[in-house]
């Protein structure tokens, strides 16, 4: 569970760069996560599910949760969830809804000093990249390096 510090340090670093785009549901459970929306530069509207499970200590996992998975498509028409694991798509294993999850950082890159405010901007940054792939189909490869 995050701790109450812990909270108003990340409250402060998203109320910066993430103004009234943010809600934390669940505190004090085990199944406390963020509810995050964010605007690509072409104007697409996305909410990100953080599950916060044993975070900072362990990187949280992402989930696209709007729109909903159905909507969410590669290039050629294919649906992103049905890429399950894809370096080339920076993509993880979808939950059980079909909500695709986010290659945001390794697990050997991850520190509990990074904050959900550094995890938004990559999510955005992977956002930006899926846009630039819905109008040229290049992988997102083309678009971001892989983590060492």
């Amino acid at each position: 569970m995050i701790t109450s510090q812990r909270l108003r340090i990340e409250k402060q670093a998203l109320d910066f760069g993430f103004p009234r785009r943010y809600v934390f549901h669940n505190l004090g459970t085990r199944n406390e996560w963020l509810d995050l929306g964010l605007r690509t530069n072409a104007g697409k509207t996305y909410r990100l599910k953080v599950v916060l499970e044993n975070f900072p200590y362990l990187q949280p996992t992402v989930y696209v949760h709007f729109p909903i998975p159905s909507n969410l498509y590669d290039f050629n028409g294919r649906l992103l969830k049905d890429y399950g694991v894809s370096a080339s798509m920076h993509l993880l294993a979808p939950d059980s809804a079909g909500n695709i999850q986010l290659c945001h950082y390794s697990s050997s890159s991850w520190h509990e000093n990074v904050t959900l405010y550094k995890v938004a901007l990559k999510c955005l940054v992977w956002l930006n990249c899926y846009d630039g792939h819905l109008r040229t189909g290049k992988p997102l490869d083309y678009y971001l390096k892989h983590q060492q």
